[in-house]
């Protein structure tokens, strides 16, 4: 299972994506998501950890494009979790 800490606030974003969905289509959307987020990191700025299994973006203050596109992966990552509830948990 996949778990997704995501928030997001006017100031600021944190997300933290651990572990494996075991779905091979489930895995491919997370990855997707996961990578948006990634892509629009201001540049310079590089994930707190990006590796197999777990990725993390700690908190991003004054970046009104990363902040949007945080709330957006939310959004998906809440809609993959209704859609498949035993491949990951959006807390």
């Amino acid at each position: 299972m996949t778990t997704i800490t995501i928030s997001h606030s006017w100031f600021s974003a944190f997300m933290d994506v651990r572990g494996h969905a075991g779905d091979h289509d489930v895995c491919t959307a997370i990855s997707t998501i996961t990578n948006m987020v990634v892509a629009a990191l201001p540049e310079g700025v590089e994930p707190d950890i990006y590796e197999e299994g777990h990725v993390m973006v700690k908190r991003v203050a004054g970046e009104r494009r990363i902040i949007e596109v945080t709330a957006v992966a939310e959004k998906m990552f809440k809609e993959l979790e209704e859609q498949h509830p035993d491949c990951l948990k959006v807390i």
